[in-house]
């Protein structure tokens, strides 16, 4: 697995190449619910915060199937997910119109 992230993060940067991205890794945020006592907590596998402020989340969807052979339903979590952690950010201060969401499918394969 550690080549499949190398290869993640060298994709990450590559495509905000040019902005000089400052690249964060592993990332827990959290938010107070309204009327709540606990915090919602996410995770972001990658945030580039890019000089001009804007934010770039990217998450790993780890699974033994093509992207293109995922039920709706699974595509629809991960979609969900992504907007999560967008209101999280949201909800600290964070422009949500400065914010892109990105999902970066990687495919494993066990041997038998």
């Amino acid at each position: 697995m550690g080549k499949v992230v190398r290869d993640v993060e060298k994709e990450v940067l590559k495509k905000n190449r040019g902005n000089s991205p400052y690249l964060l890794k592993n990332l827990n945020v959290s938010a107070k619910l309204r009327n709540q006592i606990e915090n919602i907590i996410g995770h972001i596998d990658y945030l580039c915060v890019k000089p001009d402020g804007t934010l770039d989340i990217y998450n790993l969807a780890v699974s033994i199937d093509n992207e293109s052979d995922w039920a709706s339903v699974k595509k629809e979590k991960y979609k969900y997910k992504l907007a999560f952690l967008k209101r999280i950010l949201a909800n600290n201060g964070v422009n949500a119109t400065d914010i892109r969401v990105n999902l970066i499918p990687i495919r494993v394969k066990y041997d038998s």
